[in-house]
């Protein structure tokens, strides 16, 4: 108890507004490989929309400060960043100011969108909504960037991004592009077989030629991970894709 309000303490005292700035990316066709062991290449119109650099550890401080203010401290606790499996590795992490500047890591798929609300709520403009990205919408903004923009920290990232698509063994089906409109609103209840999500893009764990192979590797969706991140995307309120970025409360 000692160590995790000694932690909160140092949150608090290192907190600054931390507004994103976001990127405008244009409609176009994407082009893709559905499987990894597929080389037909598929293409899909996707719609303009802006999306965020990824999140620093900075930004990620002003939503964990407001957390503490407004919620449970058990809630609290949930959104703080936890490594997997890294106890010792994430109070190393949340004790330090020195990452402040860098994609915050440990940040599981559900705080991320429980972000995404509070980011909407405190940011957000009228009549805009603000989620998750898909993983058609991820690749979008690489293809721009790769053929326009040339932005160094989505090039060479060393961590890979949440998407809001669910993983599903009916992906392997060839023939099927069930990947890139297949997403599931689980419920916290559920089993965790049921929250596995895709990720995309390169990590430091997983350095891909294309960054489309990196969905077939499925991340359990409450919990955090060394090596993912998350940018969120800005779009209209109605957005159809809105509720499979919903904000999750935790049960005692």
């Amino acid at each position: 108890m000692r160590l995790i309000n000694f932690i909160l303490v140092l949150i608090a005292a290192n907190v600054s507004k931390a507004q994103l700035n976001f990127i405008k990316i244009p409609k176009q066709d994407v082009v893709y490989r559905f499987h990894a062991g597929n080389h037909n290449v598929n293409s899909a119109k996707i719609e303009k929309f802006k999306i965020s650099r990824q999140v620093t550890f900075r930004e990620y401080k002003e939503f964990l400060s407001e957390v503490k203010r407004d919620s449970t401290f058990f809630f609290y606790q949930k959104q703080l960043p936890s490594i997997v499996g890294q106890k010792q590795l994430t109070d190393s992490y949340n004790l330090t100011n020195e990452f402040d500047n860098l994609p915050v890591i440990g940040v599981s798929f559900e705080s991320a969108c429980n972000y995404a609300k509070w980011y909407q709520d405190k940011y957000g403009k009228r009549g805009k909504g603000y989620r998750l990205p898909s993983v058609m919408e991820w690749l979008s903004m690489y293809q721009m960037n790769r053929d326009k923009l040339k932005d160094t920290t989505i090039l060479k990232s060393l961590l890979s991004d949440w998407t809001i698509n669910a993983y599903d063994e009916s992906m392997y089906e060839l023939s099927s592009n069930k990947l890139i409109d297949f997403f599931y609103d689980y419920n916290f209840s559920e089993p965790a077989v049921f929250k596995r999500k895709c990720i995309i893009g390169h990590s430091f764990r997983y350095s891909v030629s294309d960054p489309m192979e990196m969905i077939w590797h499925p991340y359990f969706a409450n919990e955090g991970y060394a090596e993912v991140g998350f940018r969120i995307l800005e779009t209209t309120e109605d957005d159809k894709l809105m509720k499979y970025s919903k904000t999750y409360s935790y049960e005692k």
